[in-house]
């Protein structure tokens, strides 16, 4: 990525402000060191003045490596980002649609075709299911509950990786016959499953949206896309077929595990920076699999590092922006805008001008930098957007559950690791150039290195 915009000296992601307060810095380090012994070092007035001639040099040459970072990764694109970060101001939200949205007799007709899938899905996964549930030992929670489970299908050094984070809504212990649409959550990076727990809080933010009625119960996953500490864009590639095991096996072993419901219909996706770009891929190249999804801070053609498993030139299915010109599908799009978020804005644009077959929400925050806050502060209007669009997602929507059969005396499938220990980074996002803790090396796949950042 570029540096900068090319010298907005005002703007906190100008690479002519960086320069300012590095030669500020530098000038303050070399008064401090030809001029410091002038303070004296007998009284302690003097020892302070050179104490606080320190001090003021190693802070402002910290800050200058602080608005560096800013100017290359654009975290906060404008004093006014800053100042609303600062004082915890909700930024405020120009929201747009365009495209074909389906008519309500269209949603009824899905909706029907979904319970009649769902039922169907539940009638032959019940004995399962209840088998799995009794092997998880959950425990009733008015907050809801994290679990850690490995989903086969993914393999370094011929050990399974698959490792999912799932969240269980409160009414999943107390109402045992109810089934529950599905949101498939990608981090970015660097960054881990545990961000969407301890970093976005995203099961507080469903839990509020449930209870002001903009949408119903939902199940969480989280599946870990960045295995090793390895970006794989979430591609099929180099040894690793991370988007077969994220778009089918995932689903698969959820909906025959789990109570949730089966059709599309009940399936959506979000994403934050890389995950924004995992989350639209997922969903417009597997349309039979999610009705939808939401992009937050995303791109639309993978973005590659260290590592390209193609070798060169990246396949034409992986651009985004082309197959929803040549290939539409009648799903709904939820995107975040910022033209000031160096790494998204112009492609988000591009993005949603070429989806006229789709059904999108555009969400423009035109002065809102590339990070966390930013991201967290749109979700609320992500749950009511999914409410309000996906009949299985809305409040008033039923389960389809039918009555579940009783636990038969067969094997049960395999049990949820219990010592998963997933990763957290409160830097979700890619934040090129950042080292991320990695270990191993190439864990055996084609071409395939870690990547380090810094």
């Amino acid at each position: 990525m570029p540096y900068g915009k090319g010298g907005e000296m005002i703007e906190p992601d100008g690479m002519t402000f960086a320069v300012m307060i590095w030669i500020l810095g530098l000038l303050i380090t070399l008064f401090v060191a030809l001029r410091g012994h002038a303070f004296g070092t007998k009284s302690l007035k003097h020892i302070a003045m050179r104490l606080g001639g320190m001090l003021t040099s190693t802070f402002v040459l910290v800050l200058a490596a602080v608005v560096t970072l800013n100017a290359k990764y654009g975290w906060y694109s404008s004093w006014q980002d800053v100042q609303a970060a600062v004082t915890g101001t909700p930024p405020t939200i120009e929201q747009h649609t365009h495209g074909q949205a389906r008519t309500q007799e269209q949603k009824s007709e899905a909706a029907q075709q979904a319970q009649e899938s769902d039922a169907a899905a539940d009638s032959k996964y019940a004995a399962q299911r209840a088998r799995y549930e009794a092997g998880l030992h959950l425990k009733p929670s008015a907050t809801g509950q994290w679990i850690n489970i490995n989903v086969p299908g993914i393999r370094m050094q011929g050990n399974d990786i698959g490792r999912v984070m799932v969240w269980l809504p409160p009414s999943y212990t107390s109402d045992t016959k109810r089934t529950y649409p599905v949101i498939e959550a990608f981090h970015g990076i660097p960054g881990g499953t545990l961000d969407y727990q301890r970093v976005f809080h995203l099961d507080a933010s469903l839990r509020d949206a449930v209870s002001r009625g903009a949408m119903r119960d939902a199940i969480i996953i989280v599946p870990q896309e960045m295995p090793g500490g390895i970006d794989t864009e979430c591609v099929d590639g180099g040894g690793l077929n991370m988007e077969t095991w994220l778009t089918s096996m995932v689903p698969d072993y959820i909906t025959k595990n789990f109570r949730a419901q089966a059709s599309r219909e009940a399936w959506t996706t979000i994403g934050v920076s890389a995950g924004g770009w995992c989350s639209s891929m997922a969903t417009i190249l597997h349309p039979d699999r999610y009705a939808g999804g939401a992009s937050l801070g995303g791109y639309y053609s993978p973005q590659f590092d260290t590592w390209n498993p193609f070798k060169g030139k990246v396949p034409e299915r992986y651009d985004l922006i082309a197959q929803v010109k040549k290939n539409p599908h009648p799903q709904s799009l939820w995107v975040l805008v910022s033209g000031a978020d160096k790494l998204s804005g112009a492609s988000s644009e591009a993005f949603i001008k070429a989806a006229t077959a789709y059904d999108v929400t555009q969400v423009d925050l035109p002065h809102a930098g590339h990070r966390v806050g930013v991201w967290q502060s749109t979700f609320p209007d992500v749950f009511t957007w999914m409410g309000k669009t996906f009949p299985m997602f809305a409040a008033s929507a039923g389960s389809t559950s039918q009555q579940s059969a009783s636990p038969s005396p067969s094997s049960s499938p395999s049990a949820p690791s219990s010592q998963m220990q997933p990763s957290a980074s409160p830097l979700t996002g890619r934040h090129r150039g950042l080292t991320h803790p990695v270990t191993g090396s190439t864990n055996g796949l084609v071409g395939l290195t870690p990547r380090t950042r810094g």
